[in-house]
């Protein structure tokens, strides 16, 4: 019953398009791992980059390990943000402000 009234909420939350990429995503939803594959690929692209399967296995254990694949996750103690969790000097050396877009945080990483 939760779970239903959980993923209704999250069904109804507003498209948003990103500026950076214009990827239309769902703020706050968790990215299920066959999702992130598309993610993974599109963000590959973007960086004229072509993604093994072994990364994208990779990827998607990192992302359960890091953040369950909310892409609104923050460690309050360290700063990391993100479904990748990355430190706040992370985002800075990669040149990508803070977001919730996963395509961005994926391009990031």
């Amino acid at each position: 019953m939760l779970t239903t009234l959980v993923c209704a909420i999250l069904l109804a939350q507003p498209m948003v398009t990103c500026s950076r990429c214009e990827y239309q995503y769902q703020k706050g939803v968790v990215i299920p791992p066959p999702a992130l594959s598309q993610i993974a690929h599109l963000a590959a692209k973007r960086c004229s980059y072509k993604i093994t399967r072994a990364e994208l296995s990779s990827m998607r254990s990192l992302l359960q390990k890091e953040s369950r694949g909310r892409t609104l996750a923050k460690n309050s103690r360290s700063g990391a943000y993100g479904m990748w969790q990355f430190m706040p000097q992370t985002w800075r050396a990669v040149g990508i402000k803070k977001t919730n877009c996963p395509v961005c945080q994926t391009e990031g990483f």
